[in-house]
């Protein structure tokens, strides 16, 4: 699993408050696990900053940047200190 950064551009120009999240994708392309059950063939966790504490931006600002294409949205949390990454 890989942990990428994403950064709605206006929230690096602005005094407005920011919010950052963990996201979890799944790619929408299938393998099949041991018990020949179809699962994500990867996962990603992408580190997001927007400016709206919704859900609706968070899944905005991954539909917008393309790199992200052909991945689901499976989950988002607030980060944790503890958290490794």
């Amino acid at each position: 699993m890989t942990t990428s950064y994403l950064t709605t551009p206006n929230a690096r120009k602005t005094q407005q408050q920011t919010y950052r999240y963990f996201v979890e994708l799944a790619s929408n392309e299938l393998e099949l696990d041991r018990n020949g059950i179809p699962v994500p063939k990867r996962y990603q966790i992408v580190d997001v900053v927007v400016l709206e504490n919704t859900k609706a931006a968070i899944e905005t600002a991954i539909t917008v940047a393309g790199w992200l294409e052909g991945y689901s949205m499976v989950a988002h949390w607030l980060p944790d200190d503890s958290c490794p990454f």
